[in-house]
């Protein structure tokens, strides 16, 4: 298994954890998903 960095918290995460093919882990694509929906308000 191949393992790499949350490129936010440095947090060790597995290769194919990573979400939207952004190197995060899991709480910080979270946190990422949800700063963008607040910004992207054109609906």
């Amino acid at each position: 298994m191949a393992e790499t960095e949350c490129a936010v918290c440095t947090k060790e995460i597995d290769v194919l954890d990573k979400f939207n093919g952004e190197m995060l882990c899991e709480d910080c694509y979270e946190n990422y998903r949800n700063e963008e929906s607040e910004v992207t308000d054109d609906e």
